[in-house]
Protein backbone atom coordinates (compact mmCIF):
# COMPACT_ATOMS: atom_id res chain seq x y z
CA UNK A 1 0.00 0.00 0.00
CA UNK A 2 2.77 2.33 1.08
CA UNK A 3 4.30 2.67 -2.44
CA UNK A 4 0.99 3.99 -4.14
CA UNK A 5 1.42 6.91 -1.56
CA UNK A 6 5.11 7.99 -2.57
CA UNK A 7 3.85 7.54 -6.35
CA UNK A 8 1.07 10.35 -5.80
CA UNK A 9 3.78 12.23 -3.53
CA UNK A 10 6.30 11.83 -6.23
CA UNK A 11 3.69 13.18 -9.49
CA UNK A 12 2.95 15.99 -7.04
CA UNK A 13 6.16 17.41 -6.98
CA UNK A 14 7.40 16.72 -10.74
CA UNK A 15 4.17 18.19 -11.91
CA UNK A 16 3.71 21.06 -9.51
CA UNK A 17 7.07 22.06 -10.04
CA UNK A 18 9.71 23.62 -12.42
CA UNK A 19 12.86 22.76 -13.32
CA UNK A 20 14.19 19.50 -14.94
CA UNK A 21 15.31 17.94 -11.85
CA UNK A 22 14.14 14.39 -10.61
CA UNK A 23 14.82 12.33 -7.48
CA UNK A 24 17.15 9.36 -7.61
CA UNK A 25 16.63 6.49 -5.35
CA UNK A 26 19.85 6.85 -2.44
CA UNK A 27 21.95 3.76 -1.40
CA UNK A 28 25.10 5.66 0.26
CA UNK A 29 26.55 6.28 -3.48
CA UNK A 30 26.56 9.35 -4.88
CA UNK A 31 25.77 9.88 -8.52
CA UNK A 32 27.71 12.27 -11.08
CA UNK A 33 23.86 14.26 -11.56
CA UNK A 34 23.49 14.97 -7.98
CA UNK A 35 23.04 18.81 -7.06
CA UNK A 36 25.36 19.59 -4.38
CA UNK A 37 24.51 21.46 -1.25
CA UNK A 38 27.67 22.87 -0.58
CA UNK A 39 30.67 22.10 1.09
CA UNK A 40 30.58 21.15 4.52
CA UNK A 41 33.77 20.55 7.18
CA UNK A 42 33.75 17.10 6.21
CA UNK A 43 33.45 17.34 2.04
CA UNK A 44 30.05 17.95 -0.02
CA UNK A 45 26.59 17.40 1.20
CA UNK A 46 23.77 16.88 -0.63
CA UNK A 47 19.89 17.37 -0.97
CA UNK A 48 17.70 14.25 0.20
CA UNK A 49 14.11 13.52 0.25
CA UNK A 50 12.53 10.69 2.85
CA UNK A 51 8.71 9.66 2.55
CA UNK A 52 7.32 9.62 6.16
CA UNK A 53 3.99 7.76 5.79
CA UNK A 54 0.43 10.00 6.67
CA UNK A 55 3.04 12.97 6.64
CA UNK A 56 4.51 13.44 2.96
CA UNK A 57 7.97 14.01 2.07
CA UNK A 58 10.67 16.22 3.75
CA UNK A 59 13.63 17.15 3.01
CA UNK A 60 16.99 16.79 4.89
CA UNK A 61 21.00 16.34 4.41
CA UNK A 62 22.70 13.44 2.72
CA UNK A 63 26.28 13.17 4.13
CA UNK A 64 27.99 10.53 1.42
CA UNK A 65 28.11 7.41 2.68
CA UNK A 66 25.83 7.96 5.41
CA UNK A 67 21.89 5.78 4.94
CA UNK A 68 20.23 7.95 7.16
CA UNK A 69 19.32 11.04 7.11
CA UNK A 70 17.23 13.81 9.91
CA UNK A 71 14.24 15.14 8.54
CA UNK A 72 12.06 17.84 10.60
CA UNK A 73 8.41 16.80 10.16
CA UNK A 74 6.96 17.90 13.55
CA UNK A 75 9.83 16.91 15.52
CA UNK A 76 12.97 15.27 13.81
CA UNK A 77 12.27 11.92 11.95
CA UNK A 78 15.84 9.81 11.28
CA UNK A 79 14.73 7.82 8.09
CA UNK A 80 16.92 5.00 7.01
CA UNK A 81 14.55 4.15 4.18
CA UNK A 82 12.63 5.29 1.32
CA UNK A 83 15.67 7.66 0.71
CA UNK A 84 16.05 10.45 -2.69
CA UNK A 85 18.38 12.19 -3.58
CA UNK A 86 18.07 15.63 -5.86
CA UNK A 87 19.88 15.50 -9.21
CA UNK A 88 19.50 17.43 -12.27
CA UNK A 89 20.89 16.92 -16.06
CA UNK A 90 22.18 20.34 -16.18
CA UNK A 91 23.73 21.36 -12.34
CA UNK A 92 24.59 24.65 -13.73
CA UNK A 93 20.73 25.46 -13.93
CA UNK A 94 20.39 25.40 -9.82
CA UNK A 95 21.52 28.41 -7.38
CA UNK A 96 20.92 29.57 -4.12
CA UNK A 97 19.80 32.88 -2.78
CA UNK A 98 19.49 34.79 0.79
CA UNK A 99 16.42 35.40 1.68
CA UNK A 100 14.19 35.43 5.27
CA UNK A 101 10.41 34.82 5.80
CA UNK A 102 9.44 38.60 5.06
CA UNK A 103 11.10 38.56 1.93
CA UNK A 104 10.73 35.50 0.55
CA UNK A 105 7.64 36.30 -1.90
CA UNK A 106 9.36 39.41 -3.25
CA UNK A 107 12.50 37.37 -3.78
CA UNK A 108 10.82 34.52 -5.32
CA UNK A 109 8.52 36.18 -7.19
CA UNK A 110 10.15 35.81 -10.50
CA UNK A 111 12.41 33.02 -9.86
CA UNK A 112 11.61 29.43 -9.59
CA UNK A 113 12.54 27.69 -6.13
CA UNK A 114 12.69 24.05 -6.28
CA UNK A 115 10.19 22.23 -4.74
CA UNK A 116 11.15 19.53 -2.71
CA UNK A 117 8.21 18.31 -0.66
CA UNK A 118 4.86 18.11 0.89
CA UNK A 119 3.66 18.20 4.33
CA UNK A 120 0.08 16.90 3.60
CA UNK A 121 -0.66 18.00 7.89
CA UNK A 122 0.02 21.32 6.98
CA UNK A 123 -3.40 23.61 6.62
CA UNK A 124 -3.01 27.20 6.02
CA UNK A 125 -6.14 29.01 4.07
CA UNK A 126 -7.15 25.28 2.65
CA UNK A 127 -3.49 25.05 0.98
CA UNK A 128 -2.14 22.13 1.54
CA UNK A 129 1.70 21.89 2.57
CA UNK A 130 4.01 22.93 -0.86
CA UNK A 131 7.60 22.34 0.50
CA UNK A 132 10.68 24.44 -1.42
CA UNK A 133 14.41 23.52 -0.72
CA UNK A 134 16.31 25.20 1.64
CA UNK A 135 19.51 25.22 3.76
CA UNK A 136 21.27 27.36 6.45
CA UNK A 137 24.63 27.01 7.71
CA UNK A 138 25.22 26.39 11.56
CA UNK A 139 29.54 26.37 12.40
CA UNK A 140 30.49 25.88 9.07
CA UNK A 141 28.03 23.05 8.51
CA UNK A 142 24.99 23.35 5.86
CA UNK A 143 21.99 21.79 7.18
CA UNK A 144 18.92 21.15 4.07
CA UNK A 145 15.29 21.94 5.57
CA UNK A 146 12.33 22.45 4.37
CA UNK A 147 10.86 25.81 3.36
CA UNK A 148 7.03 26.09 4.46
CA UNK A 149 6.41 27.69 0.43
CA UNK A 150 2.24 26.96 1.33
CA UNK A 151 2.49 29.78 4.29
CA UNK A 152 1.56 33.07 2.69
CA UNK A 153 2.69 35.30 5.17
CA UNK A 154 5.20 33.08 7.41
CA UNK A 155 7.55 31.01 4.89
CA UNK A 156 9.53 29.97 7.40
CA UNK A 157 12.77 27.30 7.45
CA UNK A 158 12.53 23.98 9.17
CA UNK A 159 15.65 21.96 9.62
CA UNK A 160 16.78 19.45 12.62
CA UNK A 161 19.70 20.48 14.48
CA UNK A 162 21.01 17.99 17.44
CA UNK A 163 17.68 15.97 17.18
CA UNK A 164 15.41 19.16 17.78
CA UNK A 165 13.55 20.19 14.70
CA UNK A 166 14.33 24.17 14.51
CA UNK A 167 12.39 27.20 12.88
CA UNK A 168 14.28 30.01 11.56
CA UNK A 169 13.34 33.54 9.43
CA UNK A 170 16.82 33.76 7.45
CA UNK A 171 17.80 30.56 5.07
CA UNK A 172 19.17 30.07 1.58
CA UNK A 173 16.06 28.73 -1.25
CA UNK A 174 17.60 26.77 -4.03
CA UNK A 175 16.53 28.30 -7.41
CA UNK A 176 16.28 26.97 -10.97
CA UNK A 177 17.09 28.91 -13.78
CA UNK A 178 16.65 28.15 -17.91
CA UNK A 179 18.14 31.64 -18.03
CA UNK A 180 21.84 31.27 -19.98
CA UNK A 181 23.25 33.45 -17.87
CA UNK A 182 22.75 33.07 -13.83
CA UNK A 183 23.35 35.80 -11.14
CA UNK A 184 26.55 35.48 -9.24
Amino acid sequence: MKPKYILFFSLFVAINSCGDFYWRDYDGSIPSDAIPAENNSKGLSYIGQAYIHNYGLFLGKIIPGNLEISVPCYGVKKINVIIKILCAADKSKYYWISTNRARYRDDTFDKCPVLGGYDQKAKINRKLGTLHVGRTRIEGNVIIGNIAAYDPIHPFFYYPLNDTEIRASEYDVLIYSDNSVLPQ
